[in-house]
């Protein structure tokens, strides 16, 4: 004789089924919300300082955030090295003359903020180098942008 399963049976099973499955699904909302998920871009850049960042630093564009630092370290010449990620929805907003610009607000946390560049520059391919305000040439693009030289 075949065993049957009792109703009280069949009902534990489907809530466990049912509460396995929200689970997962919580799992999922929050990693979204994190962006552990989402596709990404990665840029870096040298800096000579790296005081008051970190990891998960933010990065910023135009003050919205739209990615963050994942590694800091130093290299073989002493540079210190920034890697970060932009979420790919924003990648494109990212150009090759683009400087990145450590902000230190009076309060919070410090964040890196990518400047726009040109709007005939291209745009800056994934696992690319950016230049930062640390750098002679990233303080005169910076410069160039700022005074509308370039367009």
């Amino acid at each position: 004789m075949a065993y049957e399963f009792r109703k009280i049976e069949k009902t534990i099973g489907a809530f466990i089924v049912v509460a396995f499955l929200l689970f997962i699904g919580a799992i999922i909302f929050i990693a979204k919300g994190q962006g552990l998920i989402a596709k990404k871009n990665y840029y870096s850049t040298i800096c000579n300082t790296a005081e008051g960042l970190s990891s998960s630093t933010a990065i910023k564009y135009k003050g919205v955030e739209i990615g963050k630092v994942k590694k800091i370290y130093l290299d073989e010449n002493n540079d210190i090295i920034i890697m970060f990620y932009i979420y790919r929805e924003n990648a494109s907003r990212i150009k090759t003359d683009s400087v990145v610009k450590v902000i230190a607000p009076i309060l919070g946390k410090k964040s890196l903020e990518l400047s726009e560049g040109a709007t005939n520059s291209k745009v800056a391919k994934n696992n690319s180098i950016l230049y930062s305000t640390h750098s002679e040439k990233g303080r005169d693009l910076l410069a160039s942008q700022e005074s509308g030289e370039i367009e």
